[in-house]
């Protein structure tokens, strides 16, 4: 992202030609928001008269993986 610096906003014009400096600016990664924290992997196994539903975190994507291998054995 950049910005450009105050004194040099005023210098900018299209009559004298100039351009402005610019100058980088770090910025820290974007947190996880709320709903991307709790998002999940929901589940539903059919077995006679009912259903079974489970509802896994989406940020163990890799447990549910060998979870679902071990029903399916």
């Amino acid at each position: 992202m950049w910005f450009i610096a105050g004194e040099d906003m005023a210098a900018c014009s299209p009559s004298t030609g100039t351009l402005p400096a610019f100058l980088p600016v770090a910025l820290e990664p974007p947190l996880q928001s709320a709903a991307s924290s709790q998002a999940e992997i929901r589940i539903e196994i059919p077995h006679r008269r009912t259903t079974l539903t489970v509802h896994w975190p989406a940020t163990d994507a890799e447990g549910c993986a060998r979870f679902v291998r071990e029903i399916l054995r």
